[in-house]
């Protein structure tokens, strides 16, 4: 679903990146490598696990600018235009892009994110694959998300499901999906919580 590494190469775009004292650093940057990506601002108060979150109030990305000050500030004198953030175990992923009209960054809510993934992991796998079956693609979020995803598979043709809060049931349904010869393509809640290609990552994951 992913752009190819000579495409990224040639990005403009830099990207500061904090683990927020957490375990998401080192798989974080080994996998912006990994893709061809130029490597991300590090935010180094903030790089090495420490229990004790000393730089911030409460270690959660969606708590507000207090979590997203020094990486804002690394953002802005690096010249980075988005800023993304793990929470501290790294299976939650928050991103934040740089206004140039207020020159403020401005994170983007957990739905929004959702929609924007869930929109380009279909687009790019429709590309690498003009003739598969749409209605054995599935996506999949939790019913206190966003309904953007079920708008886009309803116009797409695509298979789309509902369920309780939580990555247990999105899991489990996936799991029962693709069991039935669908392709989860993408699972989210809007508590910043993604899965791409359930088959390869089977719960939520901020780095994969």
């Amino acid at each position: 679903h992913f752009r190819p590494n000579r495409e990224n190469a040639s990005t403009r775009v830099r990207v500061a990146y904090t683990p927020l004292h957490g375990v998401g650093g080192p798989c974080a940057e080994k996998a912006i490598a990994m893709f061809g990506l130029p490597p991300p601002v590090r935010v180094p108060a903030q790089a090495e696990p420490d229990a004790a979150f000393p730089t911030v109030t409460f270690p959660n990305p969606e708590e507000g600018a207090d979590t997203w000050s020094l990486c804002f500030q690394a953002a802005e004198e690096a010249g980075a235009t988005l800023a993304l953030a793990n929470d501290p175990d790294a299976d939650r992923l928050a991103a934040a892009e740089g206004n140039a009209t207020t020159g403020k960054f401005e994170p983007f809510s957990g739905n929004e994110i959702g929609a924007l993934l869930g929109h380009w992991v279909w687009t790019e796998y429709a590309k690498a694959h003009p003739d598969v079956d749409k209605s054995k693609c599935a996506l999949l979020c939790s019913t206190v998300s966003s309904k953007f995803l079920g708008a886009m598979a309803r116009a797409e043709g695509l298979h789309f499901e509902e369920t309780l809060t939580g990555f247990k049931w999105l899991g489990n349904r996936a799991r029962e999906l693709e069991e039935e010869g669908m392709t989860v393509l993408f699972c989210f809640e809007e508590a910043i919580g993604f899965s791409f290609n359930f088959a390869l990552t089977p719960d939520k994951d901020g780095v994969a």
